[in-house]
């Protein structure tokens, strides 16, 4: 009988220790690593969702508290993905607006032809908010012309196929479906840079050796083969593709290549003589 406790007893040391290091130690860091858009949403913050459209080709929705404080984003399209993670939460009106609008700027979102649509759920702040981002729209000679119009978050949910009817479960599943869109999208969203660009070279690269091997080619002049480079997706969005500029040749079994990108006037490209180890960045080496 003894043994039996003592034995209790160790299993609960053990217990309130792990318990004792899991909220003390790992959920702690696990917070750390969080970035500014990966908590879930609060609906005992909510006051207002504002969800502003960019030319029908940038969907997202700022959510609002009693403080007049952005505390939430919902990412309701690819392009809104741009504002991932960028520290835009927890600030009022004014300071996240001062820090959405230089990044649409820069990745071509906003422009001065743009036509914006501002649509809100309740009054609450929606005044303050639209005030805000008129005065933005001057500070960057951007048009100021803005529709507004507003919503039911019932009838918003089921444009997105979310059949709830109280507040806590609509707002959740704007967060499921916001999270499953960065899910898929943020990693793209950023300008491409030469390090994805390597990534989607790679890929390419990796799926002219499968066709060769597919086909048993041990010889193939430039521009003989049927795998068309301009035809092949990069990435698993199908937003980047190799250039016209790019090309491909088979000596001996092995695929010497030249893979190009572009985006917004900046060209990427990668060399491979033979093998997916031996490759340099830039043009081949005329031969």
């Amino acid at each position: 009988m003894q043994k039996k406790i003592l034995i209790c007893l160790e299993v609960l040391v053990i217990f309130g220790v792990l318990i004792f290091y899991l909220f003390y130690e790992v959920i702690p860091e696990y917070r750390k690593s969080l970035g500014s858009s990966d908590s879930f949403v609060s609906a005992k913050d909510y006051q207002n969702m504002i969800e502003v459209s960019i030319d029908s080709q940038f969907d997202l929705a700022f959510l609002i508290n009693s403080k007049g404080n952005i505390y939430h984003l919902f990412f309701f399209d690819k392009t809104s993905t741009i504002l991932y993670n960028k520290n835009i939460e927890n600030h009022s009106i004014e300071d996240a607006l001062d820090l959405v609008f230089p990044l649409l700027i820069q990745n071509g979102v906003y422009q001065s032809t743009s036509s914006v649509v501002i649509f809100h759920a309740t009054d609450s702040f929606a005044t303050s908010f639209l005030d805000a981002w008129k005065s933005r729209c001057l500070k960057y000679s951007l048009s100021d012309s803005i529709m507004e119009d507003s919503f039911a978050l019932e009838e918003r949910a089921q444009s997105l196929g979310i059949d709830e009817d109280s507040l806590s479960s609509i707002l959740l599943g704007f967060d499921f479906y916001s999270k499953e869109m960065v899910r898929t999208y943020a990693s793209q969203s950023a300008p491409l840079d030469w390090e994805r660009a390597k990534e989607y070279a790679n890929h390419i690269y990796q799926r002219i050796e499968k066709y060769v091997l597919e086909e048993s080619i041990t010889s193939l002049k430039k521009g003989e083969g049927e795998l068309y480079l301009s035809n092949i997706p990069a990435e698993e969005t199908a937003t980047y593709y190799p250039t016209q500029n790019s090309w491909y040749y088979v000596e001996e079994g092995k695929v010497y290549a030249y893979l190009e990108f572009q985006e917004k006037g900046n060209t990427y490209s990668y060399c491979y003589s033979g093998s997916i180890d031996l490759w340099k960045k830039g043009e081949c080496d005329a031969s």
